[in-house]
């Protein structure tokens, strides 16, 4: 089973003419995969019975065609060969098998093999020794084994070339392309806020773009220069923190279309660096075995923009906040006008339920007089309703006689535990 399997690139585009004497054969290395239920229905009794045997044992019939057994698993212990060029992701290694043949009756010399792989940013040479042959007799074959390591997404083409002279002097010459595209095997999406002045906690979904199962076996946190990382994390199999080296505790079953949410604090100051705090590395490995390691681009911390007529801060946000359980934090209200305010502080409880805090109070109470530049401070109750990262937005700032109103779609993000 850890032998590859081959597979054959059928999108080739040969460009040999038919006076060519020798063929170029290029095949892309790869492995077998599992058989998904969702693939296939239940066997049908008219299956012809060389399929049956050749394919499938009775046990495994068996168990395909119970319904039980369906409802339970949807992956089997049935190998599926490829058939074509099949997917390729980044982080994985792409290997090919390439094999130089010399069909005619006429000796050749002087041939040069090269195969190149082109991406939209780089050309990376895959066979630069070994490749020239400087007698090639009839009837004689030679084969080569080439691998990249993906670095980058979208299209790729595979340059196969060959140089040879034939007895007469005569210069001969083809190539064949081949094409294919490269896809990323996750999207990484993040939310961040700070919530003291010089931390910022970060929540990082991680979701499998790929149609087969992925395991993750490392994810590393990769801050810039100037800040330091604590990790948040929980190995959601053994319950106990993830170890400083980033290795899970164990591997983590990401199934297609699943995300695994990942939380760190970057200890520092944020404002020190310039748009964002660091990089998420991610390792994993496929089904049978296949590993890959890809890095997400900078991630961008979020801009704290001044509104027109009111700041709000907050400050006191209990170091430990649990699900339903309610708590206290302090607002600072900040008249930014040049004129004496007199505003009534609301709260919307439709942003707020979906935000995950909820305001324990009566909304619309005056917070009192507040000469320009002048600022005040209040204490609110809040009872959190939502675990991981919630918002406590949804709060406005009315001033009814002078037509002032003021809204903030998020003052922050809280951390709420179980």
């Amino acid at each position: 089973m850890s032998t590859p399997n081959i597979s054959t690139n059928k999108s080739s585009h040969d460009l040999a003419n038919n006076t060519q004497l020798l063929t170029l054969k290029v095949m892309r290395l790869s492995k077998p995969s599992f058989h998904m239920n969702s693939m296939y229905t239940q066997l049908q009794p008219e299956m012809s019975e060389i399929t049956s045997r050749s394919m499938y044992n009775e046990e495994t019939i068996q168990n395909i065609n119970n319904e039980n057994w369906f409802s339970t698993f949807d992956q089997t212990d049935i190998l599926t060969l490829p058939t074509s060029f099949g997917n390729i992701y980044v982080g994985e290694t792409f290997k090919s098998y390439i094999s130089i043949n010399n069909n005619s009756n006429i000796d050749v010399k002087d041939v040069i093999i090269k195969a190149e792989l082109q991406a939209s940013t780089q050309r990376y040479g895959l066979l630069e020794n070994n490749s020239n042959i400087p007698l090639f007799e009839a009837g004689d074959s030679k084969d080569f084994i080439v691998s990249h390591n993906i670095t980058e997404s979208g299209p790729h083409i595979l340059v196969c070339s060959a140089n040879y002279i034939i007895k007469d002097g005569e210069k001969k010459y083809f190539r064949k392309l081949f094409k294919f595209n490269v896809d990323q095997p996750f999207s990484i999406n993040t939310n961040n806020s700070t919530l003291i002045n010089d931390e910022l906690f970060l929540e990082i979904l991680i979701r499998n773009q790929t149609k087969t199962n992925l395991f993750l076996e490392k994810i590393i946190f990769e801050s810039l220069v100037g800040l330091t990382v604590e990790d948040l994390n929980i190995n959601n199999r053994q319950d106990c923190p993830v170890q400083t080296s980033d290795e899970l505790a164990s591997l983590i079953l990401l199934k297609p279309g699943k995300s695994r949410q990942q939380i760190y604090k970057i200890i520092g100051d944020p404002q020190n660096t310039q748009n964002g705090v660091g990089y998420l590395h991610v390792h994993w490995n496929g089904n049978l075995g296949g590993s890959g390691k890809t890095k997400s681009g900078l991630i961008e911390k979020k801009k704290n923009k001044d509104k027109y007529y009111f700041k709000l801060l907050t400050s006191n946000i209990p170091p430990k906040i649990n699900i339903e359980v309610p708590f206290t934090i302090t607002l600072t209200v900040i008249n930014k006008t040049d004129k004496i305010v007199n505003p009534r502080l609301y709260f919307n409880d439709i942003k707020m339920q979906k935000g995950g805090v909820l305001f324990l109070g009566i909304s619309g109470k005056e917070i009192g007089r507040l000469k320009p530049k002048q600022s005040t401070f209040i204490d609110i109750n809040l009872l959190p309703i939502k675990y991981g990262f919630t918002s406590f937005t949804g709060v406005s700032l009315i001033d009814h006689p002078q037509d002032i109103k003021f809204s903030i779609d998020n003052i922050c993000n809280l951390f709420i535990e179980q």
